[in-house]
């Protein structure tokens, strides 16, 4: 994972000239509170997740609207076949 966006926004590695790689994962600790926005998210359906407060999303659905807290991680892992763009989610 990358931060972007002035430290306000982070991507998956690669993002956005690059699709991500295999057996990729990451996790990411909120620094401030706020509700993510998520101008891009493309992920193999199924297989290569981003979890965020217990839940999963994958394929196009990314976490709009869920707010966090300081302190609140998110999880990021991809498989070891398909990959895809990727995503870019932001703090508002």
């Amino acid at each position: 994972c990358s931060i972007a966006g002035g430290d306000s926004c982070v991507t998956s590695a690669g993002y956005p000239q690059d699709n991500y790689g295999v057996n990729q994962s990451c996790t990411i600790t909120a620094l401030s509170a706020g509700r993510i926005s998520v101008p891009s998210f493309d992920t193999e359906r199924g297989f290569d997740k981003l979890a965020v407060l217990g839940l999963d999303y994958d394929g196009t659905v990314g976490p709009k609207g869920v707010a966090l807290a300081v302190g609140d991680n998110l999880s990021w892992i991809s498989d070891a076949t398909i990959i895809s763009p990727g995503w870019i989610l932001c703090l508002e």
